[in-house]
């Protein structure tokens, strides 16, 4: 598929399609395997591992690999 070929807001709204789905689904994820966060919470260290980089310090083994998803899924998508 060529997104450059599309106009801006056709860009803007294909990112939207593609990024916001992964963020609502890998902060359910997150959620549900750690337990230690609200949804909030969880949609927002969502988030910030899609659109940055993921904060594995004090995570328990699980979390962290639901991060690294979540990271190499971010990497995927503004890349592609």
């Amino acid at each position: 598929m060529q997104i450059f070929t599309f106009p801006t807001i056709g860009k803007i709204v294909f990112m939207l399609a593609l990024v916001a789905p992964i963020i609502v689904l890998g902060a359910g994820l997150y959620h549900s395997v750690t337990q230690r966060e609200d949804f909030i919470a969880s949609l927002k260290k969502s988030y910030y591992t899609v659109t940055g980089f993921p904060e594995f310090e004090e995570e328990p083994p699980a979390g962290a690999k639901v991060l690294l998803l979540l990271h190499v899924l971010g990497i995927s998508a503004f890349a592609g």
